[in-house]
C-alpha cells in the first residue's frame, strides 16, 4: 500500500498495540548502545483484536478486505498455542499450580486488561548504502512471557548463545522459533533465561518477512520469583509495561 494509506492506521497511544509503524521509527535494543546503532531497517503492523478498539480503529476492510478476520483467527491460534507451551514450562518447573502462568494471562485479546498483540514484520531490499553498525532488528529480549516467531527462507535472525556470541537460527520450514522472554525468567527463579536475539543485514539485501505473537501477562498481574529466590525485585506488571512503552515510544 502507499505510504499515505498505511499511515491512516498507524500506531499512536489511543491505539495502543495496533497500527502501523513505518521505516527508520522504531529501536530495539539496550539503552546503553542507544548511539552505537542506527534505527532499524523494517516497518511492521501491530495487531489486537479490533472489538478493543471499537470507537477509535480506523477500518481496515476499507483497504484489505478480510484483513481484521485474517489477522484475528491468527490471533487466537496464538493465544492458544502458547497457552499450551506455558503449562509445560509450569509442569518443567514443578509449580504446585499447573495453571498458574496460564492464569496470568486469561485476559489476553482485551486490550484493557492484557497487551498481548502479535507483529507482521516486513523488512526490504537493501539498494542503498547502510549506515554504520546498522541491523534489521536491533538485539533485544522480549518483554512479555513467551514469544513466537515465524520466519521465511531468508535468514538472518541470531540469537546470543551462554558464551556471549550470536549464533544464527537458520530458518526450518514449517517450524515456529520460541523465545523465552522477561517475564518467565523472573517467574522461574532465572531457571528459563529470556534470550537476546536481532536480525542482520542479508549479505544479497533481499527481502524478509516475518511474523511474531507476543504473550503477555495481564496488567493486574504480580511477576515475583516463584521460587523464593528473589533473583528479581518483585513488581506489578502493569507499572513496569507502561514504563517501557513510555521508554520505547515516547506515550
Amino acid at each position: 500500500m502507499p505510504l499515505e494509506i498505511k499511515n491512516i492506521y498507524k500506531r499512536r497511544k489511543e491505539l495502543r498495540n495496533r497500527g502501523y509503524l513505518g521505516f527508520d521509527t522504531e529501536l530495539f535494543e539496550d539503552h546503553q548502545l542507544q548511539a552505537a546503532r542506527p534505527f532499524d531497517v523494517k516497518e511492521a503492523f501491530d495487531y489486537v483484536p479490533v472489538t478493543s478498539y471499537s470507537k477509535v480503529t480506523p477500518n481496515t476492510d476499507d483497504h484489505v478486505i478480510g484483513f481484521d478476520k485474517m489477522n484475528s483467527q491468527f490471533f487466537k491460534k496464538g493465544v492458544d498455542l502458547t497457552g499450551l507451551l506455558i503449562q509445560l514450562f509450569a509442569i518443567s518447573l514443578k509449580l504446585e499450580d499447573k495453571e498458574f502462568f496460564k492464569m496470568q494471562c486469561q485476559s489476553a485479546g482485551d486490550i484493557s486488561k492484557n497487551p498481548t498483540n502479535f507483529r507482521t514484520l516486513w523488512y526490504p531490499e537493501i539498494k542503498h548504502e547502510v549506515a554504520e553498525n546498522q541491523l534489521r532488528l536491533s538485539e533485544h529480549s522480549d518483554f512479555g512471557v513467551v514469544s513466537l516467531l515465524f520466519q521465511d527462507g531468508t535468514g538472518g535472525l541470531q540469537v546470543l548463545n551462554p558464551e556471549g556470541e550470536y549464533i544464527d537460527m537458520t530458518p526450518i520450514p514449517g517450524t515456529a522459533t520460541v523465545n523465552i522472554a522477561d517475564m518467565l525468567e523472573v517467574w522461574s527463579g532465572g531457571k528459563l533465561r529470556s534470550t537476546k536475539h536481532r536480525v542482520v543485514l542479508p549479505s544479497n539485501g533481499s527481502v524478509r518477512q516475518s511474523l511474531a505473537f507476543f504473550l503477555h501477562p495481564d496488567y493486574k498481574a504480580n511477576v515475583f520469583c516463584l521460587d523464593n529466590s528473589n533473583k528479581h525485585e518483585g513488581f506489578k506488571y502493569k507499572d513496569n509495561y507502561f514504563k517501557v512503552e513510555q521508554d520505547h515510544y515516547g506515550y
